[in-house]
């Protein structure tokens, strides 16, 4: 706030003038710094000036001086005669100090001056901001004063004449009432804390009692609490029963043995016992928690959630089936875990009221990423989104379920791939496909690696993972999933764009460890300028067109690195 000059009928304790004194400078041979020059009160009373001409030349004139003092760009000097000199900058006024006579001490802010008359009045000059408050200068204390007693205005301070009975009067009044306003605003803030809780609280249930009223029919059901009831399987065929689901007393229409148990992982039957014959999966076992329970059904029975599958802090995957296209699909449901939460026993998510915003803002992200990738037509080389929804405030994915293994699960089962032309053949239209990704949809993947490659029934290689760039990017809404051996160095710094050399990284990372089982490491722990070695065998056996692609695609340095997939395609040639 800028101030005028002041002069002010507040007198100050003994002590207070003493720490006043103590901020102006008469010792011998000190030095004062300020932005861009420094300045110095030599014992014989001359102020040199370092590291500024026009500086010099301003206090070239001046006489000997017993005070020096400095703000951030300016210095105030007091004579013998109690004359105050300045110099630097006066952007805000804190060098109108030409008519100032008969001071005792001077000090300095950030940017005003302020001295002490030898009627012990206060003349200060400049713009008082509120960070000025943090100096451990006397500006701390002075500035206390101004607030206390209302002096910090613009044009109110021309004239004004304080009472030292008054104001010390308004002082005890002030002190004297401290306590009890404390006591009144910390029952006052206990009041408000109870008033939220309970309005939450009642908010939250009646969300619940609406979501209730959309499972069951009856009026009463949040009144009467009962046990879970058996479901009565209804005929379809002879010696053939409908699933249902345990949750909400309807499920599926895939049509199984009685005598039979259901698997949510693989989403087929299987007879008896715990654990699925194809995929091992325990039958019996508890979900995750915050996730949706097996059977749960989404879109008025159209899709079935079974099993998680993968969880990140943005969301949950599942094993999933589609009534309409009678197989099994991946539902990827947005669940940023930071920012919301499940309500126990529901499929209903609660959002942090401090978080609303952020929540928001990312769904708007999740959805506008999908919707992106939905509008690009079917490739085999990566999976296709089939559809998107939302339940309540959550929205939900349907991504094709392309295959069963891994690349990674694959090498690891019967080692890397030897035969380089197949290699190839498989691994160029994920290039294509990235390529296109990036320059015609404007968006990346940054999450290519063997664990979201998926190898499909007819032996071909499709992306998945997909996942929107605060996933894949530190810094961002939530917390980030780098793929440790397969995330570029810019992943790890929000102020570096990722682009397509960040997937070119990934790719090549993955291409890697087809052909040798070796993981790169760890972008971080690799020297900077360091590409990657070549064990011998694999370089006997492929072209050199594969160890150029290899070693320029993994170059830590984004800069050093291949650019873009149109030099990978010419490489892939």
């Amino acid at each position: 706030m800028e101030i005028r000059k002041i002069v002010s009928a507040f007198r100050l304790s003994e002590k207070e003038k003493s720490i006043i004194a103590g901020n102006s400078i008469n010792a011998e041979n000190v030095l004062c710094v300020c932005d861009g020059f420094s300045a110095y009160l030599k014992s014989n009373g001359d102020v040199v000036v370092n590291d500024s001409t026009e500086i010099m030349e301003q206090i070239s004139d001046w006489p000997r001086m017993i005070r020096l003092c400095s703000g951030k760009k300016h210095i105030l000097a007091l004579a013998p005669d109690g004359t105050v000199y300045s110099a630097g900058s006066n952007d805000e006024g804190q060098c109108n100090t030409a008519d100032w006579k008969n001071i005792r001490e001077i000090f300095c802010g950030k940017y005003y001056s302020a001295a002490l008359t030898a009627d012990e009045e206060l003349v200060v000059t400049g713009k008082i901001y509120g960070n000025d408050a943090d100096d451990e200068t006397i500006s701390k204390k002075f500035i206390g004063y101004l607030n206390k007693y209302n002096l910090i205005h613009d044009e109110r301070f021309s004239g004004l004449v304080g009472s030292v009975n008054g104001l010390a009067a308004r002082l005890n009044a002030i002190e004297a009432n401290v306590k009890g306003e404390i006591s009144s605003k910390e029952a006052e803030r206990q009041k408000l804390k109870n008033e939220l809780r309970n309005e939450l609280r009642t908010e939250l249930l009646n969300e619940l009692r609406n979501e209730m009223k959309n499972i069951s029919p009856s009026p009463d059901y949040m009144n009467k609490v009962k046990p879970p009831q058996k479901v009565q399987p209804q005929s379809t065929h002879a010696g053939e029963k409908r699933v249902h689901s345990a949750q909400s007393g309807t499920g599926f229409t895939g049509t199984i043995n009685a005598q039979k148990k259901f698997c949510y992982k693989c989403m087929k039957s299987f007879n008896g016992g715990k654990y699925c014959p194809r995929c091992g999966f325990n039958t019996e076992s508890t979900p995750f928690p915050n996730a949706v329970k097996p059977g749960t059904d989404l879109m008025d029975k159209l899709y079935h959630i079974g099993a998680e599958l993968t969880r990140n802090n943005a969301g949950i995957r599942y094993a999933g089936f589609s009534e309409k296209l009678n197989q099994k699909v991946m539902i990827h449901e947005f669940l940023p875990s930071s920012y919301c939460s499940r309500i126990p026993g529901s499929s209903m998510v609660s959002v942090n009221k401090l978080s609303e915003r952020r929540f928001n803002e990312l769904k708007e992200k999740f959805i506008k990423y999908y919707q992106t990738l939905y509008s690009i037509p079917e490739n085999e080389a990566a999976v296709k989104i089939l559809d998107i929804f939302s339940e309540g405030n959550i929205p939900y994915i349907i991504e094709r379920f392309d295959g069963e293994s891994t690349l990674k699960e694959y090498v690891q089962r019967n080692g890397p791939v030897k035969n380089w032309e197949e290699l190839k053949k498989n691994i160029r239209p994920i290039a294509e496909y990235l390529l296109e990704l990036h320059e015609t949809y404007k968006i990346g993947h940054f999450g290519v690696s063997p664990e979201n490659i998926r190898l499909t029934a007819n032996k071909r290689y499709c992306l998945t993972g997909f996942e929107m760039e605060d996933v894949r990017h530190a810094g961002g809404l939530v917390e980030p999933e780098l793929v440790n051996d397969c995330s570029a160095i810019e992943q790890y710094n929000r102020r570096i764009k990722l682009d397509q050399a960040t997937d070119v990284y990934g790719f090549t990372a993955t291409l890697y460890y087809l052909m040798t089982g070796i993981n790169v490491g760890n972008a971080n722990k690799r020297l900077e300028k360091s590409s990657i070695p070549i064990p011998s065998d694999v370089f006997n056996r492929v072209p050199p067109y594969a160890v150029e692609l290899i070693k320029g695609g993994l170059w830590v340095s984004k800069s050093d690195r291949i650019q873009t997939f149109r030099q990978v395609l010419s490489l892939l040639h």
